[in-house]
């Protein structure tokens, strides 16, 4: 059993109120080792969007070897709990504005990002083309929220390649600009990285005013995510029906007994959504 719900009382009472005002919620999944698997079919991880371009060589050797040293240096902080989180989302900003500076330094064009999504080595995870339908016939917004480098265009890109790029869907994640010729010239602002992946991102960004409108009157929600700190995704506030589902995808022993009891749905070991899909009656 991979899919596991620990207060059924809870989650039936939530799943009655959406059921009894679809009109009031939307929802919000990440994007990277949620909406997509997060092993392959030997066990090993599957890259995310950002690191196929450094470590499939889309750009040259130096770009590759650079990207992957910012990885390395960076990631240690962002997992080292002894640090303040103020510190933590500095140095997260400070990686983001370095490998978006080298990206333009290396002449990132958009047809290397389309080279990306027609390598089909990024899968969805299974049963998420049922649920974004369900979510697009149901006519209820789902927000992509990624922290990716390379986020809107390329989660845009992955999702039309896959015939999924429907209307009710919006991509909250860095943006990049480009020139006539599809060359990357600058990036959008404030910077999303993991540890920033909050609602004042929308809320307080004149970019997003039609995603704003389009929630206003839809303010509790379905969260859906892998990371612990996705956890900030949405406010939780006591006026808002929060159903949050957890994909523990790694270290289960360490995080499962610790976490799980502050989520209503936890699926482990790569679990698709069906049975969350027919649980929860969407």
């Amino acid at each position: 059993m991979n899919v596991t719900i620990k207060n059924d009382i809870s989650l039936e009472e939530k799943i009655d109120f959406f059921n009894n005002h679809r009109d009031k919620f939307h929802v919000v999944a990440d994007f990277d080792g949620t909406l997509t698997q997060y092993f392959d079919h030997n066990g090993k991880f599957r890259p995310s969007i950002i690191s196929l371009l450094y470590n499939e060589w889309i750009l040259d050797d130096d770009y590759s070897k650079q990207a992957q040293a910012l990885f390395d240096h960076y990631v240690k902080i962002e997992h080292d709990t002894t640090l303040s989180l103020e510190v933590r989302q500095q140095a997260m900003e400070d990686r983001r504005t370095e490998h978006k500076e080298l990206l333009m330094k290396k002449w990132l064009n958009y047809h290397h990002l389309e080279q990306i999504t027609k390598m089909d080595r990024i899968l969805m995870r299974s049963g998420t083309d049922v649920l974004l339908k369900k979510l697009y016939e149901q006519d209820i917004p789902l927000i992509i929220f990624s922290a990716s480098g390379v986020g809107v265009d390329s989660i845009g890109l992955l999702l039309k390649h896959r015939w999924l790029d429907f209307p009710n869907i919006s991509i909250v994640s860095n943006k990049l600009y480009r020139d006539e010729y599809g060359v990357m010239i600058g990036y959008s602002k404030p910077v999303i990285h993991s540890l920033n992946k909050t609602e004042s991102v929308i809320r307080d960004n004149d970019e997003y005013k039609t995603l704003q409108t389009q929630i206003k009157d839809r303010s509790h929600a379905i969260v859906i995510w892998d990371g612990l700190h996705d956890a900030e995704m949405v406010d939780k506030k006591p006026w808002r029906t929060i159903l949050s589902i957890w994909l523990c995808n790694d270290k289960l022993e360490e995080r499962i007994d610790k976490y799980s009891d502050a989520f209503d749905v936890v699926i482990t070991h790569d679990e698709g959504f069906k049975e969350v899909i027919d649980k929860i009656w969407l």
